[in-house]
């Protein structure tokens, strides 16, 4: 009878335990398309070399209140997994208790005091996994919220990296614009005098003061667009708006050498992201099992021992022990156990395809930043060309304007074009760093923070 009960035991608990296929669904590709010579630094902006960005960056991964929140969740998951440990153990509880009863008897008024004191434990034996797996569900949620927390922080490095060279080409926009502003003011002021002479005719006049003030409102444009990416720079600090921090020099940071893109299945096996989807996957196959076991009787041990008195002095002169033994079989829920089962295998396959899907987009992260980083340093190359043809045609224009041999129109037409270029430029050198940096963050894996956040931290920054 006994091995009949140890072989039923044994066969219950393999029909409680997951037996989910848990292989990968996506297989990837043995290279990316490009990759370069240059290691991948853990703290991928150092690769730039810009200990200004390096410092922005140091502060809001400090005081972001993203960050914080998500410092806030990994602490709550990491506690829900403590909680559902302690249901590995036996609880202990005491208790005490004083009472006194009268009883009137037709006059006669009896008194009598009661006081009792003991010890209860509980614990249910996990026949079929239930509660370790519970356990470990939990324990999976809180390591998926730490690499949220960490692709958290990759996406919050890239965020400001990405705003601070941005504010760095509109302010060199602006400094461009103020600049071409002085030097069209300075032709106004020539072709006035010479309009006084009748050397130019007075449409020249009022083109160039078109000119001057479309110009003004670029540089008003150009301003509005500093003050805004400062606000938006400012936010991801963690710092108001407008509160006073000294910020770096506008410069841009010259283009590192080309990482080394590795191998797809290592490198993506580090992404925090595509961590956290695969560790939510497995959390999911773990409360299949709960939910599985859930349907298979409970066996629980209840013990305690107390002593009763009506004295305190006899209080422990005797006692009571009481062990008891209890099985609970579900027989009929309306099928409530075979649906909650159903929705966590519903819930185990969605977690699947959420993975998939987030490896498929992190494949096409790096391929994207890759081509274009390419097509962009391309695109460079014949902006530079261009600039240097437009810069001889401004000259030659120029020179037969002054010789009275070409319409001024045709100057300002090189003047626009000269300056339309020129932004260009800064719009170019900012994309291709942009490019780089996004390529960094689909390749970038975790590192530690160089503090941890502390309770009275997050209160009262």
């Amino acid at each position: 009878m006994i091995r009949i009960a140890c072989i039923l035991v044994l066969l219950l608990s393999a029909c409680g335990r997951s037996g989910s296929d848990l292989a990968k669904p996506i297989e990837l590709p043995s290279a990316f398309s490009q990759s370069g010579s240059a290691d991948l630094q853990q703290k991928w902006w150092l690769s730039f070399n810009d200990q200004g960005l390096a410092q922005l960056i140091d502060v809001a991964l400090s005081d972001n209140f993203s960050i914080k929140q998500a410092h806030d969740r990994l602490r709550q998951a990491q506690a829900v997994a403590r909680r559902s440990g302690s249901d590995r153990f036996p609880s202990l509880d005491a208790n005490a208790s004083v009472g006194r009863t009268r009883v009137d008897n037709n006059g006669t008024v009896n008194s009598t005091n009661s006081m009792s004191v003991g010890l209860s434990a509980s614990y249910e034996i996990d026949l079929w996994g239930r509660v370790g797996a519970r356990v470990r569900a939990d324990e999976l949620d809180a390591q998926a919220k730490q690499k949220d927390l960490h692709a958290a922080a990759i996406s919050l490095s890239a965020d400001v990296a990405l705003t601070w060279y941005r504010l760095v080409a509109a302010h060199k926009r602006v400094t461009l614009l103020k600049q071409e502003l002085e030097t069209q003011s300075n032709i106004q002021s020539i072709i006035k005098e010479q309009f006084k002479f009748g050397k130019v005719r007075a449409a020249d006049v009022y083109r160039q003061q078109q000119l001057l003030a479309g110009t003004r409102a670029s540089v008003s444009k150009a301003q509005a667009d500093v003050h805004q990416l400062k606000h938006q720079l400012m936010v991801l600090l963690g710092k108001l708006p407008k509160q006073k921090f000294a910020l770096p020099a506008f410069t841009f940071a010259a283009l590192p050498p080309l990482p080394q893109t590795g191998i797809p299945t290592q490198i993506l096996d580090q992404r925090p992201d595509v961590r956290s989807a695969w560790l939510n996957v497995l959390a999911a196959d773990q409360r299949v099992a709960v939910a599985r076991a859930d349907r298979y009787p409970r066996l629980s041990i209840n013990a305690s021992v107390s002593s009763d008195a009506e004295d305190i002095g006899d209080l422990f002169d005797n006692w009571i022990f009481r062990l008891v033994g209890n099985i609970v079989q579900p027989l009929f829920d309306g099928g409530r156990r075979r649906a909650e089962e159903e929705r966590t295998k519903a819930v185990l396959s969605e977690r699947v395809h959420v993975y998939a899907q987030t490896v498929l987009e992190a494949v096409r992260d790096v391929e994207d930043a890759l081509i274009a980083e390419q097509q962009q340093q391309e695109f460079i190359k014949h902006l530079t060309e261009q600039v240097r043809v437009n810069k001889i045609v401004l000259e030659r224009t120029q020179d037969l304007y002054r010789k009275g041999q070409s319409d001024y129109l045709r100057v300002l037409e090189s003047l626009n074009s000269h300056v339309n270029l020129k932004q260009d430029q800064i719009s170019a050198e900012r994309d291709l760093l942009e490019q780089r940096i996004r390529l960094y963050r689909s390749l970038a894996g975790y590192w530690e923070f160089p503090k941890k956040m502390k309770e009275k931290e997050v209160l009262h920054d």
